[in-house]
């Protein structure tokens, strides 16, 4: 009796309901986009997805026919006929995405094998109707949870109704709806869960390095850096925070010294633990442990485009999500109120902006927005938060219908972008967007 009552508390949470809202929208886009053009799982996620298909189904790691036989929309992905030196197809994509799809793809096959045995005669080849709809389904679960955290951390600064206005504004008026409710199989949704899982925890636990901590830290730092390697980048905060400590002591005794290294040696093995069965696919695929699988591709860190992956019209962060330009001025006040936590926040998220704009694709190609950035949300969300919980009632009602009509505007941006309207790896320009809309709403009134 009393679980049902917790869970009808829970039910009753305007968090919750928000969250099963998002999710039936973000599955009505996905039948959408099955309906229209039969495909789920497209562009990099069918190279993530090679791993586990290709393991799977044909019990090996050659790639070949995932690449060339399962790619109806012709999107970019490795060239089938580029053979490595241990005669494997190249696939620079890593494992992460694979790994955290497993249950996801296991439930496919499952119910594939019992809707067959009632005599649908549904193909058991790893890219059939419930293969496609349950990694996508994993991905959208991932990125909830990954809204989830943000609004738990969020709550450790701010109250309750900022924190779920923040989130909503985040979510809906930048590109994580998109990556999470449309492009479901790009990497970034299960980042966004990853780098705010690790971020939650290290919050959780800051200062107090027990062992539990240290292997639970261990394993979410890899399984981050597995999604996506820019990630590890993340691991700046704790060790700031190891150096600080470490410096106001000015007496460290030689017992908690120890103790110190011993953790750290826990969470390196942990880390390493994780990261192995990147290292033997690697060994597998290109005959070595440890490499840099983005052949071609590299960074140019002596001259990183920091203007361009700001504000460019091809893809920039703020010039396609002007909210975010709202956040990091909240950002500022958030170190003035929380000087230490706001500079390694702010740290963070240059660390990945320099990273980024180093990329010698800083645009990231066919992207809505920046997609780049969708991993420094968490930060985005503290800015707007503090620029929400200071503001007077006057100013703040001018900043809500401003997010207001920012959300509309991404939305509408959104749309365009998903049906072709506006060029996926072009400069888009605001004038673009209006004309579209405008003959957009003279077309539907023409209909009346």
């Amino acid at each position: 009796m009393n679980q049902i009552i917790r869970m009808m508390k829970l039910i009753n949470e305007k968090p919750f309901i928000l969250l099963i809202v998002l999710l039936i929208f973000c599955f009505s886009l996905q039948l959408i986009k099955y309906h229209e053009i039969g495909n789920l799982i497209t562009c990099d996620g069918l190279g993530y997805y090679a791993h586990l298909r290709s393991l799977f189904i044909d019990g090996d790691l050659h790639y070949a026919n995932e690449f060339r036989d399962y790619n109806p929309l012709l999107h970019g992905v490795p060239n089938p006929e580029t053979i490595t030196c241990t005669k494997h197809v190249h696939n620079k994509y890593t494992i992460g995405l694979p790994l955290l799809w497993l249950p996801f793809f296991l439930l496919a096959h499952i119910f594939t094998i019992l809707l067959n045995l009632f005599g649908l005669n549904i193909p058991l080849n790893g890219y059939s109707v419930l293969y496609h709809f349950f990694i996508s389904f994993g991905s959208i679960f991932y990125g909830l949870i990954g809204l989830t955290l943000i609004y738990r951390i969020l709550m450790k600064f701010f109250n309750r109704s900022v924190s779920l206005i923040t989130v909503s504004a985040i979510t809906l008026g930048t590109n994580i709806i998109y990556y999470i409710g449309s492009d479901t199989t790009m990497s970034h949704a299960i980042s966004l869960f990853t780098v705010t899982w690790f971020i939650y925890l290290w919050l959780n636990n800051r200062n107090n390095y027990t062992v539990k901590y240290m292997i639970i830290s261990g394993f979410s730092t890899g399984i981050m850096s597995l999604v996506r390697l820019q990630n590890i980048l993340f691991l700046i905060l704790p060790v700031i925070d190891l150096f600080i400590e470490l410096i106001q002591s000015k007496s460290f005794p030689q017992n908690l010294i120890w103790k110190r290294f011993i953790r750290i040696c826990v969470f390196i093995f942990t880390f390493l633990l994780v990261l192995l069965p990147q290292f033997v696919v690697w060994k597998i695929l290109y005959g070595k442990f440890v490499l840099y699988s983005y052949q071609g591709e590299g960074f140019n860190f002596l001259h990183p485009q920091i203007y361009n992956s700001l504000l460019s019209p091809l893809h920039g962060l703020i010039y396609w999500n002007p909210v975010i330009l709202i956040s990091l001025i909240g950002l500022v006040l958030f170190i003035k109120k929380q000087r230490k936590t706001g500079f390694m926040f702010a740290i963070a998220f240059l660390l990945q902006l320099y990273l980024n704009a180093s990329w010698s694709f800083w645009s990231f190609g066919s992207s809505f927005g920046n997609r780049g950035f969708v991993n420094c949300s968490f930060v985005f969300a503290i800015g707007l938060a503090m620029l929400l919980s200071v503001l007077k009632r006057s100013s703040s009602i001018i900043l809500y219908i401003t997010l207001t009509l920012l959300v509309f505007w991404n939305l509408i941006f959104m749309l365009q972008y998903s049906a072709g309207m506006i060029s996926y790896n072009e400069p888009v320009y605001f004038h673009q967007v209006f004309n579209n809309l405008t003959n957009l709403l003279k077309f539907i009134f023409n209909l009346f």
